[in-house]
């Protein structure tokens, strides 16, 4: 999948935080704070974060080459992203609520669609607001998985459900490469993991 991607540049891993902390800290203060954490970075990062808590320590993303992508056609792209294995997410699945799904699989949970935060973003993709979505690409198996943009690929999955006749959005997805020695671990996220994480209390 990778390869109907249009690659624009090269960044690192330190430039990337700063574009995803520019989007989300503001927005998400009220949240964070609910949550008894510090700020952006230990939501993120810290103790109780969501990359601490769900091993993506094993990825060494500070040590990737990090790509931004131009999705030329999210019609065809969109619905073959899969989630992150986050149990905000992953809760979807009622059958095997501990493995991630694609973006198609996922919308046909109406729950999906309820969702008023996915129908916030809906609106906002629809007005012509930015976003993006960054994850990981496994070579392999041609998996992409996301850690954030959640919201965003589900509403444009949506959209795309609904038959938007509209102008389609840029949203542009910063992936990395999965390592090789971390290619069993990422398999073991996204098919559901040996050792599930329970599903946080603020998602129930």
């Amino acid at each position: 999948m990778i390869h109907e991607l249009e690659c624009v540049r090269t960044l690192k891993w330190s430039e990337l935080q700063t574009i995803w902390k520019n989007k989300e800290a503001v927005v998400w203060k009220d949240y964070i704070n609910e949550l008894g954490l510090k700020d952006w970075e230990d939501y993120r990062f810290g103790p109780h974060g969501t990359f601490t808590r769900y091993g993506y320590d094993a990825f060494k993303l500070h040590e990737q080459e990090w790509k931004e992508y131009n999705i030329s056609d999210l019609r065809l792209i969109a619905p073959r992203i899969y989630t992150g294995p986050f149990r905000s997410w992953t809760k979807y699945n009622t059958e095997f609520p501990n493995v991630s799904l694609t973006f198609f699989e996922l919308i046909l949970n109406a729950k999906v669609g309820k969702n008023k935060d996915i129908q916030w973003t809906m609106k906002s993709l629809i007005e012509g607001h930015p976003s993006f979505g960054i994850g990981l690409y496994e070579p392999e198996k041609g998996i992409i998985s996301l850690f954030d943009g959640h919201h965003t690929f589900a509403a444009l999955n949506l959209m795309i459900e609904k038959g938007f006749k509209g102008t389609w959005p840029s949203i542009p997805l910063y992936l990395a490469q999965v390592p090789v020695e971390a290619r069993e671990f990422f398999y073991d996220l996204i098919k559901g993991r040996t050792e599930p994480i329970q599903l946080e209390p603020w998602a129930q």
